[in-house]
């Protein structure tokens, strides 16, 4: 058998760091979803959803590693009538087995409603909150995502823990890249809640106690006969 050759010409730039650093984990994440997707045939029934989930999470993944990511205003994000039972259950059911693997209980109270805005950014942004009090809890301990409506319409969301709590010197510099409690964090879930609910015209806060801590979250629902007062993002430290 003849051999082939194969000439390759470089056209163009090549590749950056980063790009070539996309494009492994785009290979790793290729992989882990061809793996997952033999489990997922061959597994125990009873073991048969949590292979799901990995399937579509690592989908998921795969996903947001094709797609270049293009700088979105605000203006941008995408306005549709978005369930709240919704994103507590897409926020439960990715959150249920890191809870399990560290004997969280994560408990879920939802009142219901509707909001306009992006379900994947607010699901994104719920997850953040709820994986980072997650992260700071002990086992046996519970986390806590309940959902109310006001008087108005609005919705307020808050995320409890029984973690060690925030430092009242780290309080002016939270919501910022960079400021974090844990070793190996980067801050980025919290700054990216907090740009979240201020897209979606709403309001973020924080409550420390030793232990634990309280994130608040309140934005108007689809049928709120007003908005909340202010856009931004608070820190305080109280009871």
């Amino acid at each position: 058998m003849n051999p082939i050759a194969v000439t390759l010409i470089a056209v163009g730039s090549p590749p950056t760091e980063l790009e070539a650093r996309t494009h492994a984990l785009k290979n790793c994440a290729a992989v882990i979803l061809g793996l997952a997707s033999s489990i997922e045939r061959h597994v125990d029934p009873t073991a048969r959803p949590r292979a799901t989930q990995l399937l579509e999470a690592t989908r998921r993944l795969k996903e947001l590693l094709t797609y270049p990511l293009k700088p979105r205003s605000t203006s941008e994000t995408a306005s549709e009538s978005v369930r709240i039972e919704d994103v507590l259950r897409l926020v439960s059911d990715r959150l249920s087995p890191q809870a399990e693997s560290r004997s969280v209980l994560l408990a879920t109270d939802c009142a219901g409603g509707t909001i306009h805005g992006d379900i994947t950014d607010l699901t994104e942004a719920l997850y953040n909150l709820a994986s980072n009090a997650l992260q700071a809890s002990p086992p046996g301990s519970t986390v806590q995502i309940t959902t109310r409506r006001s008087y108005e319409g609005d919705h307020e969301w808050t995320v409890e823990d029984a973690g060690c709590g925030i430092p009242a010197s780290m309080m002016s510099r939270l919501g910022t890249v960079g400021a974090t409690t844990r070793i190996g964090g980067t801050g980025l879930g919290l700054s990216l809640a907090s740009q979240v609910i201020t897209q979606h015209n709403g309001i973020m806060s924080v409550r420390v106690w030793l232990p634990g801590r309280r994130f608040d979250a309140q934005a108007a629902g689809s049928d709120a006969t007003s908005v909340p007062a202010r856009s931004d993002v608070q820190w305080e430290c109280g009871p």
